[in-house]
């Protein structure tokens, strides 16, 4: 989950559960 997070961190995140980092 990507919540309550910055931009450029919910971005980044969002890269990282697209390669399955839930």
């Amino acid at each position: 989950p990507c919540g309550g997070k910055t931009t450029g961190q919910t971005r980044l995140c969002t890269f990282f559960e697209n390669m399955g980092w839930k």
